[in-house]
């Protein structure tokens, strides 16, 4: 399966995964906007936006034709802070009403005629994911800076003007008890649905173990910690709840310069045992991803978006940006979305049956190659709280907007869903 198949056959369709805002109002510990922890933004990120004019010039009528699905999601920011938002989705439904939407948002900011107007449109084959993780007690202790009243005035606002909205919650230690409470808000409300999460954040590779998450102030001084649902404990190490944090570990403010990493070819040899089965490529229904950041660069997965966005660099991010080159490849004000997608076939899925020294792409081999903590089944959970500590079942959920039937062949597919 090729990127350019979407280019060549009219069954294969785009499900484009956009970043419209890489703003933010919250501050979540664990968002790579962000110092990790503080609520310091990352010196490195240069702040952006997708226009209406530039969707409009990047996003044709006829690419809008061949898309599936649209899923405004942010890595760094949250889509509710992007101006041209409503005029973006007004588009989407005018020009190709068919086409799918999820939008996901921490719900926080924005007026009324904001959220009556998104409500309109959004509905039907498009819909709203709002993250909210607890209740009025808890949902700050995550999504930090988000009003609990401002949140629920927005919601029901949202959902009042014909919204379709979706609940997300991920579960910690401090809010599964909530966890009905939560269904039951939700139903008074008028969602659509209630989904519970595991988060990520809490494995620490080094120490081969889970720890507690540092929450700091502004001052980098720890404020208090989060720690995850024993019941839901998304990781592959057991959690240790005594793991004491230290002081604040201060992150150069180049952390996103390409540093000249040595390759460690010879380390990632026994990795090139594993195909890659590439999860941009949707197993049973023909869709391609494709991911665009607010600045225009385009990206093959959201994955390798978030090296080649990372705060950090590393030996396989540096290969990354090795083979991706300068932005005249990948970047739309510099070159035409056909072409881009052309280029990646050449430069990484072509390359995926040879070694990594001839080419084929680390952060692919870890992501999608390789037995790893990259797998979002295990992300979602039912909601029974009798699960054994690392051997619960795994959840089929499909974290898009998908017809049922398309839904039942993707659950017959057995490879792993993005």
């Amino acid at each position: 399966m090729k990127w350019n198949d979407v280019l060549e056959y009219k069954s294969v369709r785009y499900a484009f995964h956009i970043e419209l805002s890489n703003n933010c109002n919250s501050q979540c510990p664990f968002c790579p906007r962000f110092l990790r922890g503080t609520p310091i933004v990352v010196p490195s990120l240069i702040n952006g936006e997708i226009s209406i004019d530039n969707f409009k010039k990047w996003i044709t009528p006829e690419i809008l034709s061949k898309t599936y699905i649209f899923n405004f999601c942010g890595t760094q920011g949250d889509p509710i802070t992007a101006k041209h938002l409503p005029e973006i989705v007004e588009y989407i439904a005018e020009t190709n009403p068919r086409t799918k939407l999820q939008i996901r948002t921490n719900g926080g900011v924005r007026n009324k005629d904001f959220w009556q107007r998104l409500g309109k449109v959004v509905n039907g084959r498009r819909e709203i994911v709002f993250s909210v993780d607890g209740l009025s007690d808890t949902n700050h202790l995550y999504r930090r800076n988000v009003k609990w009243d401002k949140l629920i005035t927005n919601m029901q606002t949202f959902i009042d003007a014909g919204g379709k909205a979706i609940w997300e919650c991920l579960v910690f230690k401090h809010n599964e008890h909530q966890m009905d409470e939560i269904k039951q808000l939700a139903i008074k409300m008028g969602f659509a649905d209630v989904l519970f999460k595991s988060p990520i954040g809490f494995e620490n590779i080094n120490l081969e173990k889970s720890i507690p998450m540092p929450v700091y102030d502004k001052n980098k001084n720890l404020d208090y910690v989060l720690e995850p649902s024993l019941n839901y404990l998304n990781s592959q190490f057991e959690y240790d709840p005594t793991y004491q944090h230290k002081e604040f570990q201060n992150e150069s403010v180049n952390s996103c310069e390409i540093w000249p990493w040595e390759i460690p070819y010879d380390e990632w040899k026994d990795l090139e045992k594993y195909e890659i089965n590439c999860k941009s490529h949707i197993p049973g229904i023909n869709l391609r991803e494709v991911y665009i950041n607010p600045h225009g660069n385009v990206y093959p997965c959201c994955f390798i978006a978030g090296g080649m966005d990372a705060r950090h660099s590393s030996p396989d991010v540096e290969q990354l940006r090795q083979i991706l080159g300068k932005p005249d490849n990948y970047n739309l004000e510099l070159s035409s979305l056909d072409n881009i997608l052309k280029f990646f076939d050449t430069a990484i899925e072509s390359k995926w049956g040879n070694t990594h020294e001839d080419g084929r792409c680390a952060y692919c081999s870890k992501t999608c190659g390789a037995p790893s903590p990259t797998d979002t089944d295990r992300l979602y959970v039912d909601g029974s709280k009798d699960k054994i500590i690392g051997k619960k079942p795994k959840q089929t959920h499909i974290p898009m907007v998908i017809d049922s039937e398309i839904k039942e062949k993707i659950k017959n597919s057995k490879k792993t869903l993005i």
